[in-house]
């Protein structure tokens, strides 16, 4: 389930942040639950290199970072920056 949704733009990049709440399944009675977070940025040309890092993912023109736990509004702009880096880099 997400539980928020922000959106906008930081340094004249479109994003999008995530947060999403999690529970176990009940039919098999696995796993604990737990939150996690996305934070994405639109690239409009296709991302070409290869990611060599766990917690990043390009999908459909956004170039997203996956976090355990909560969103902290405090650290979106950090994680913007992050992956405005990686989008340089390219």
């Amino acid at each position: 389930m997400v539980s928020y949704v922000i959106e906008g733009v930081y340094k004249q990049q479109k994003f999008r942040a995530f947060n999403y709440q999690f529970v176990r399944s009940v039919l098999d009675g696995k796993g604990s639950g737990g939150n996690f977070s996305i934070t994405m940025i639109y690239c409009t040309d296709y991302f070409k290199s290869g990611i060599t890092d766990d917690n990043l993912f390009y999908e459909k023109n956004w170039l997203c970072y996956f976090c355990e736990g909560d969103l902290e509004v405090s650290n979106l702009h950090r994680n913007i920056d992050r992956l405005r880096y990686v989008l340089k880099a390219e």
